[in-house]
């Protein structure tokens, strides 16, 4: 990711401008696909707003892990 600081600029300028009540992130469980997780949290943390975010992992084989 070349710059973390425009996506959760971006993520937290969508969370403040709507009326969304939950964020589902869902990713692989390899490492590069986790990195989000934070940038969203951090996000919806800067956005004021009391917003439910949900983590879905995938498997490299395709299974639901979490």
């Amino acid at each position: 990711m070349d710059d973390i600081g425009l996506y959760r600029e971006k993520i937290s300028e969508i969370v403040k401008s709507s009326e969304i009540r939950s964020v589902t992130y869902a990713h692989m469980e390899v490492p590069c696909c986790s990195g989000l997780v934070a940038i969203i949290k951090e996000a919806i943390s800067d956005s004021g707003k009391k917003i439910k975010f949900n983590e879905v992992v995938i498997s490299i084989k395709g299974e639901r892990l979490k």
